[in-house]
């Protein structure tokens, strides 16, 4: 019997963990290659673990909206919210693309429309930090976030019907918040 729970505690561990390092390695993006990365990637592999989960269509949407918002309100520092900003805007760019894969068009705008205010929210909170003579030290992991998207929404362009101008506005947005760093 124990060998049995051992082998499946040691089952469900290497099931966890291969999946983790797999993803790690084929999202390891450098601005170099990002054209070598452009041809066969995946919101899944770009972006893991973040998943579209409950969209706008969704009737407990509202639950996530509460979480995410309360969490925000838990992060005092400029940069710290920022990021977070970023972080959102990702989960919202995901959300869109399952709804513009689901022909949703005027949902995935709606939600489109959500992951814009989030990048304006980042770029303020930038901006301040900036004004105030501060660095963007510390922020690798915004910057990677924003690097992603950056080669990302223009295969979600590829895939988008009616969504195009919105889209193209969030990629401008994105390439504006990286010439910042």
């Amino acid at each position: 019997m124990k060998k049995i729970i051992a082998f499946i505690f040691g089952l469900v561990l290497l099931l966890g963990i291969v999946p983790f390092s797999i993803a790690q390695e084929n999202v390891a993006v450098k601005e170099e290659n990002k054209e070598e990365v452009l041809v066969n990637i995946s919101s899944f592999e770009l972006f893991w673990p973040i998943s579209a989960g409950k969209t706008i269509d969704d009737s407990f949407y509202w639950l996530k909206n509460i979480k995410e918002d309360l969490r925000g309100l838990l992060i005092f520092g400029k940069l710290q919210k920022a990021d977070y900003a970023t972080f959102l805007t990702i989960k919202r760019i995901v959300e869109s693309e399952k709804l513009i894969n689901e022909n949703k068009t005027d949902l995935a705008d709606k939600t489109l429309q959500k992951a814009n205010k989030q990048l304006e929210i980042a770029e303020i909170s930038i901006d301040k930090t900036l004004s105030y003579g501060g660095g963007l030290t510390g922020l690798d992991v915004m910057h990677d976030r924003l690097l992603k998207l950056e080669i990302f929404i223009p295969k979600l362009l590829e895939i988008a019907g009616g969504n195009k101008g919105l889209l193209e506005e969030t990629l401008v947005k994105v390439q504006s918040l990286l010439e910042k760093f």
